[in-house]
C-alpha cells in the first residue's frame, strides 16, 4: 500500500495541500450520485435539498462581525451559474488560523437513524478584498476541528472566483448530527465584508451503517523531538481496512507552524525554523471510500540549534565568556547542551545531563545547576551545589581547532565565585582538560587536572556562612597541552560531592587565549605562499 503525496506546508500559518485544491470547471459539472444540498443565499436555508434521509439547517457566521450575514453589495459573478443577487458576508478576523479565534460559516447535517452522513463534493463561489482572508479551509466537528477536509487559497483582489472540491467525508456514529466548518484566515485587518461567499452546494449522502465500513487506521506515533537546522523524517503505519484502498493522506499542523513540512507517501518530512522552537503538534489523516480515520496527532518538541564546539579559526586568538543572558529566577529553566542557553557548554549531573538549572542568589541549599547573582542584577555567573541527589556535578565548554596549525599555547582566566558557605570545610571547583579528536560527552572524558586552575572557596561557616554574594578572585594559569589541527579541548569544572553540605561555586568572566606553535604557522604560511 501506497498512499499518495497529500500535503505541503509553509510558513506564516498557512498551510495547503498541493494535490487537494482543484482546477475550476463547468458549474456543477461533477456526477453526483448522492444528493445535493444547494444555498443561494437569499436565505440562510438551502435552497433545494435532493439528499435522502439528510435533514440540513440553515448556515451560520461565527466571528464575523455585528452587521447582516446575507448582503446584496457586490453580488457573485465571473463564473457560471453565479446567481448574484445577494451573498453571505463577513468581517473575517485577521491573523494566522484559529479553530476558536478566525471567522467561519457552518452548517449541520443530521443523518437519519442507523445512518451516517458522507459528503463528495464541494463548491462555492467566494471573494475575499485586500484585506480580507488569503487562505481557506473546510473541517468536521468529528474530530474536533482538528483535520482539514479542503484547503484552499484566494486571491485578495475582490473578484468572485469559483472553488470545487472533491471531498473523502464520512462520520463515524450512526444517527449524530454534523457540523461543517468553512474557515478563512490570514488576512489583514477586520474590514466589513472582506470575506464573501454565495452558491453553495455539496454532495451529500446518508449511508447506513454496519460491517464494512471502516475507515483506514493510522497507528499511533510517539512524541518527536528535532532541531533548528535538522529534518525531522518517520514513516506513518497506515493499514487498509475491508479490502479498500487508502485514497489519500493528509497531515494538518495544529498550531502555526513557520518551517517546511509535508507528507508524501505516507513519509513525514519537516524542517524547522527558529520561531518553532518549543512544542509543536501535527494531525495524520488517511481515508478510502469508507471516509476518514480520527486523527492520529503527533507532538513534536523543536530545540534550538547547536554549536557543538567554540570554533578556533585565527592562529592567535580569544574568546570571552559571561553569563549575563542566564536566567534571574526561576527553578526550571531550559539547559539543553550546547544549544541553550549556551552554544558550545555542557554540564552533566553524575553522569546525565541535566534537562534544567536554577537562577540562585546564594540561599538555596538544594543540590543543582546554577546561574548564580544578585537578585533582579543581570551579573550572572555558572556554578553549581553538589548534593547527594546530584552527584558530582560538572560543566565545561569545548573548543575545535580550526585553524590548520598546531597550537601549543592555551591560557584560562576566570573568575571564581563563592554564593553559598555551608561547611568548616574548604571546598573546590576543581579544573581539567582533555584533548581529542571530536566533542564527547564531559562524563565520558579523560581529563587532566590542573590545580593551577582550581578556585578553592575563600569562606567556612567559621567565618561567615550562608549566602556569600560571589566573593572570590581570579584564577589563571596555562595548559601544558597540544591541540592538533582539526582536534578538540574540552574545558571542565568539577563540584565535586563533599560529605556534609556543600558549598555554592561558580565560574564567571571566562576568558581563554590560544596561539598557534610557530613552527606549525611558518609551514602553513609556506604552503599558502606556494599555492
Amino acid at each position: 500500500m501506497k498512499p499518495k503525496q497529500s500535503v505541503v506546508g509553509r510558513g506564516a500559518g498557512l498551510e495547503y495541500p498541493r494535490n487537494r485544491v482543484l482546477a475550476v470547471g463547468a458549474m456543477w459539472g461533477w456526477f453526483a450520485a448522492a444528493g445535493t444540498v444547494y444555498w443561494d443565499f437569499n436565505a440562510l436555508e438551502p435552497v433545494s435539498n435532493s439528499a435522502v434521509d439528510v435533514a440540513v439547517g440553515g448556515v451560520a457566521r461565527v466571528n464575523g462581525g455585528t452587521s447582516d450575514e446575507l448582503s446584496g453589495q457586490s453580488p457573485s459573478v465571473n463564473y457560471t451559474a453565479a446567481s448574484g443577487l445577494t451573498n453571505l458576508q463577513a468581517a473575517a478576523h485577521a491573523g494566522s488560523f484559529s479553530t476558536n479565534d478566525s471567522t467561519w460559516f457552518e452548517v449541520t447535517l443530521t443523518p437519519g437513524a442507523g445512518c451516517v452522513i458522507s459528503v463528495t463534493n464541494l463548491a462555492f463561489g467566494m471573494r475575499s478584498t485586500t484585506s480580507g482572508p488569503v487562505a481557506y479551509c473546510v473541517r468536521a466537528d468529528t474530530d474536533r476541528y482538528a483535520s482539514d477536509l479542503v484547503v484552499g487559497l484566494i486571491a485578495t483582489d475582490g473578484e468572485w472566483v469559483l472553488r470545487e472540491h472533491a471531498v473523502a467525508f464520512r462520520s463515524a456514529v450512526p444517527g449524530e448530527p454534523v457540523t461543517l466548518r468553512i474557515y478563512g484566515y490570514g488576512g489583514t485587518s477586520s474590514s466589513a465584508g472582506n470575506w464573501r461567499l454565495d452558491d453553495l452546494r455539496m454532495d451529500v449522502e446518508a449511508v447506513e451503517s454496519g460491517p464494512g465500513a471502516t475507515p483506514p487506521v493510522i497507528a499511533p506515533v510517539l512524541p518527536r523531538v528535532t532541531r533548528v537546522g535538522e529534518t525531522l523524517v518517520f514513516a506513518l503505519t497506515i493499514t487498509a481496512t475491508d479490502g479498500d484502498t487508502v485514497t489519500g493522506t493528509n497531515v494538518t499542523a495544529l498550531s502555526e507552524v513557520s518551517g517546511v513540512w509535508g507528507l508524501d507517501a505516507g513519509v513525514f518530512c519537516y524542517a524547522p525554523a527558529g520561531s518553532d522552537v518549543g512544542e509543536r503538534q501535527f494531525a495524520f489523516t488517511a481515508w478510502d471510500k469508507d471516509g476518514t480515520n480520527t486523527p492520529v496527532t503527533v507532538s513534536v518538541t523543536v530545540r534550538y540549534a547547536q554549536a557543538p564546539a567554540v570554533r578556533m579559526t585565527v592562529p592567535l586568538g580569544i574568546h570571552t565568556q559571561k553569563f549575563d543572558g542566564l536566567s534571574l529566577n526561576g527553578d526550571d529553566n531550559v539547559w539543553d547542551d550546547a544549544a541553550e542557553p549556551l552554544l558550545a557548554w555542557y554540564a552533566c549531573l553524575g553522569n546525565m545531563p541535566p534537562k534544567a538549572y536554577k537562577a540562585g542568589k546564594g540561599t538555596e541549599t538544594a543540590g543543582a545547576l546554577y546561574a548564580y547573582g544578585a537578585e533582579g542584577n543581570p551579573d550572572r555567573a555558572l556554578g553549581a551545589i553538589a548534593s547527594d541527589g546530584t552527584g558530582d556535578i560538572r560543566f565545561g565548554v569545548a573548543f575545535t581547532n580550526e585553524t590548520g596549525c598546531l597550537i601549543t599555547n592555551v591560557t584560562v582566566t576566570y573568575a571564581g565565585e563563592q554564593w553559598r558557605c555551608a561547611s568548616n570545610d574548604v571546598q573546590s571547583l576543581v579544573f581539567g582538560y582533555c584533548v581529542t579528536n571530536a566533542v564527547i560527552p564531559l562524563a565520558q572524558a579523560v581529563y587532566e587536572w590542573l590545580p593551577a586552575l582550581r578556585f578553592d572557596a575563600p569562606h567556612t561557616t567559621g567565618m561567615k556562612a550562608g549566602a556569600v554574594t560571589g566573593e572570590g578572585y581570579t584564577v589563571t594559569a596555562s595548559l601544558p597541552v597540544t591541540v592538533p589541527a582539526g582536534g578538540t579541548v574540552i574545558l571542565c569544572w568539577e563540584d565535586k560531592n563533599d560529605v556534609g553540605t556543600d558549598h555554592g561555586l561558580a565560574v564567571d568572566d571566562l576568558a581563554v587565549s590560544w596561539a598557534a606553535d610557530r613552527t606549525s604557522l611558518a609551514l602553513r604560511a609556506s604552503v599558502m605562499l606556494l599555492k
